[in-house]
């Protein structure tokens, strides 16, 4: 059944879950679905560990409620339905891949994948057509699996309520300050004075964006790790906040979002570790020195020459052939696996063109914390000429209007951190 073929009193119902919202950005928030496949799909779960916000747990009471049962615990069943697909269907919208749902009874029995997460056959279609009917959610019309498996993405109205939870207050435990990572991991609180420089500048950013409107914001944090052979913890450095969590540049949803209702974009630097590593040569690099390693190794994925530069830098030479099947076999699976033959290419091409970067090896992780410095400063820089930015790694987003101005803070600061007299690159990216 479609919107349109609603039945008399249902529209009050949609309109009784989505009362007392408030639009936080423009109307154009609904991203379109990607090409409905099997390989651009994920597998329903239970995300046990995956925490829904406050109106997004309103949002599930309210649908469950829509699906009464007599018996107590046939509820809770429907209860629990609908927090594990609005779960991925969150999931979903944030990886922008579909969400695949088998339909035979099989899966719910008690050996079966469903089963097993506590879902039942009916609670569970009915859950996915009231969403359907409601136009929360859209059907794939390719099936999979003999049709005993159907594709599920949010539609424009699920979509909205997923935006507008971005913006949510920030109710998170997290405090703001300086922070030490230890080898298990855990977070302890550096043993700071309160008038330390970086700590009252940390604390006055996070007073001002705590009352701003801006994407899943959650108190600022400097974090570095600790390091036995770095007896002052200076490696990383690295300011987080959980914006950062939000999809990788280039996802609609980043693209989309907004810092007091305005537009923004992200200014970040280009091929940074590498022109600062030369920088403390003394060295200013060209416009695009990855473009000149790829022109002297003839390897044209510039993916692979950012990442075999980028692991040259964080490791020391003796430790080449760490850096080489760390990138033949990556941690992350999202990642593509270098060959040993493209490495080396790249590696070879690295040394040529920059034959300095040999007495600057495993010198990463420090420049991660330098970049934390850089960025801190620019912010507050920033914050006195009332812009607002949030830090991304090594970059900063802020609304677009405040582009330039931020292109010139970030290098003006980088110039001043390296004490040279030339600047870095800088790019805007609306993305």
């Amino acid at each position: 059944m479609t919107p349109l073929a609603r039945k008399e009193g249902e529209e009050e119902r949609e309109e009784t879950l989505f009362t007392n919202r408030t639009s936080l950005f423009p109307n154009n928030t609904f991203i379109a679905p990607p090409k409905p496949i099997k390989t651009n799909a994920f597998p329903l779960a239970e995300h046990t560990n995956y925490r829904l916000s406050s109106a997004l747990h309103g949002l599930s009471r309210s649908l469950s409620k829509e699906v009464k049962r007599q018996n107590k615990r046939h509820q809770i069943t429907v209860d629990l339905t609908f927090l594990i697909l609005l779960k991925n269907l969150h999931q979903s919208w944030l990886k922008r891949r579909w969400l695949s749902i088998q339909g035979a009874n099989a899966a719910f029995s008690n050996t079966g994948i469903y089963g097993q997460m506590g879902l039942a056959r009916n609670s569970t279609r009915e859950g996915i057509n009231l969403l359907m009917d409601m136009g929360l959610v859209v059907k794939s019309e390719h099936s999979f699996q003999a049709r005993q498996t159907a594709l599920y993405y949010p539609n424009e109205a699920l979509q909205k309520v997923f935006f507008e939870n971005l913006y949510a207050p920030c109710k998170a435990r997290k405090q703001c300050g300086i922070y030490i990572r230890d080898k298990s991991d855990l977070l302890i609180k550096a043993g700071l004075p309160e008038d330390h420089p970086e700590l009252v500048a940390i604390q006055m950013l996070h007073e001002h964006l705590r009352l701003q409107k801006i994407p899943l914001y959650t108190p600022l944090q400097l974090v570095f790790k600790q390091q036995d052979n770095h007896p002052y913890f200076l490696c990383s450095g690295r300011l987080y906040s959980n914006f950062q969590t939000l999809p990788m540049q280039g996802n609609p949803i980043r693209a989309k979002t907004t810092i007091n209702n305005l537009a923004s974009c992200e200014v970040d630097f280009s091929a940074n570790h590498l022109r600062m590593s030369a920088a403390l040569m003394g060295l200013q690099l060209n416009e695009d020195p990855y473009t000149e390693v790829q022109l002297c190794s003839k390897i044209n994925d510039r993916d692979h020459v950012k990442r075999v530069i980028s692991a040259l830098i964080s490791t020391s030479e003796n430790n080449t052939n760490k850096a080489k099947y760390g990138l033949r076999n990556p941690e992350d699976k999202r990642q593509a696996s270098i060959p040993f033959t493209c490495f080396d290419a790249i590696h070879k091409a690295t040394t040529s063109c920059f034959p300095w970067l040999k007495s600057v090896r495993g010198i990463g992780i420090h420049l991660q914390s330098l970049e934390g410095q850089i960025l801190m400063d620019a912010m507050i820089k920033l914050l006195k000429d009332d812009i607002t930015s949030l830090p991304i790694h090594d970059s900063l987003r802020v609304p677009l209007d405040s582009a330039e101005k931020t292109c010139m803070v970030l290098q003006e600061t980088w110039s001043d951190h390296l004490r040279v007299n030339f600047s870095t690159k800088v790019s805007i990216k609306n993305g």
